[in-house]
């Protein structure tokens, strides 16, 4: 269980890590008009009018296959850390049980003290009352 929250942590990372440098490709891609129509004129000059749709035809492909290899990550990520949320949830459950009865073995052992403490002031305070009539009396009679 160890190793697998190990592992998942460490999936964590990564699945942060890719989500950090998309957002970042994404920024450099994000452009204004007039870099895009500079681009489009170096790929006429370079390739010519009849290559441009099929460079556009292999990027497409290339970023379905990107977003295809992204969804499959996510899902595989999803469907094992499934697993690892139900063991946490019952080693959260054990944890609260232990700490319920830790709690009322605490209760009942404070309860169990508390009744030996009044027995103790009840035993001291007749004592005391003992010793003080046996005192009265003593006294009376010299």
């Amino acid at each position: 269980k160890l190793i697998e929250a190990s592992v998942a942590v460490v999936v964590n990372k990564f699945v942060y890590l890719l989500k950090f440098f998309s957002d970042q490709l994404i920024n450099l891609i994000i452009m204004g008009g007039s870099e895009i129509v500079l681009i489009i004129f170096v790929f006429l000059l370079l390739f010519g009018a009849k290559a441009i749709p099929d460079i556009a035809k292999t990027l497409g492909k290339a970023m379905r296959e990107f977003q295809k290899a992204t969804n499959e990550i996510k899902r595989e990520i999803n469907e094992s850390g499934g697993g690892l949320g139900d063991d946490i949830r019952d080693i959260k459950s054990t944890i609260q049980g232990a700490k319920s009865d830790i709690q009322e073995g605490i209760r009942t052992h404070t309860s169990d003290i508390e009744k030996d403490i009044q027995e103790i002031k009840s035993d001291v305070s007749q004592g005391t009352q003992n010793i003080t009539t046996t005192i009265t009396n003593e006294t009376k009679m010299d």
